[in-house]
């Protein structure tokens, strides 16, 4: 772990979802590195942060909820201007450039990746599993067990611009379960733990 920079800011953004879980996620590893955590609800707060999570939750609230607080735009350019993003469940939808399985009347996308995406792929939540799932690219590393719950998938990827992280066998099909590109790394579930470029989120 000793890519995570001295000092480093992360916001979490604390509109609807779980960012209180990621919060004290993070603020377990204050006594290991130094890093700090913030709630970010407001377009002020995004100069003060140097990285930023998009929390699991529900997409299209997310989506509503900062078009309601002049938020869109803002994180739109927060990502875009190179800044380190991780997407976990609905963030990662929020953050796909195209999304099947949109809800009537649609729904307001960053649209900062080059994948698409399909919300609720595995059907209801008594459909949830628990699975271990391997992540070559952090080479060394054990299987990590995930749980996914109601979780979207990555269906398809521009392999020019996106590189698959970790995929999921699963009824005969491999599906992509996180994917980085750029400053921008996307998981189906927030239990898996990627390298970002020069951060470690």
């Amino acid at each position: 772990m000793s890519e995570i920079r001295e000092g480093l800011r992360i916001g979490i953004l604390g509109l609807q979802g779980s960012y209180k879980a990621h919060e004290e996620m993070f603020k377990s590893l204050i006594n290991s590195y130094t890093l700090s955590v913030s709630i970010i609800k407001s377009t002020s707060q995004l100069v003060e942060i140097d990285g930023l999570i998009i929390p699991g939750g529900e997409s299209t609230s997310i989506s509503l909820l900062c078009e309601r607080s002049n938020l869109y735009e803002p994180l739109r350019n927060f990502v875009n201007e190179g800044n380190p993003v991780w997407g976990t469940c609905a963030g990662l939808v929020f953050l796909s450039k195209y999304v099947s399985q949109v809800k009537n009347g649609g729904q307001k996308f960053l649209e900062s990746m080059d994948i698409k995406t399909e919300r609720n792929y595995f059907g209801s939540q008594k459909d949830s599993f628990e699975v271990l799932i391997k992540t070559p690219c952090l080479k060394g590393k054990k299987p990590f067990r995930c749980l996914f719950i109601r979780a979207p998938v990555i269906t398809a990827v521009d392999q020019d611009k996106v590189e698959a992280l970790a995929e999921l066998e699963k009824s005969g099909k491999s599906l992509i379960v996180a994917a980085r590109q750029e400053n921008k790394l996307l998981s189906t579930r927030s239990s898996l733990t990627i390298h970002v470029g020069t951060s470690t989120f």
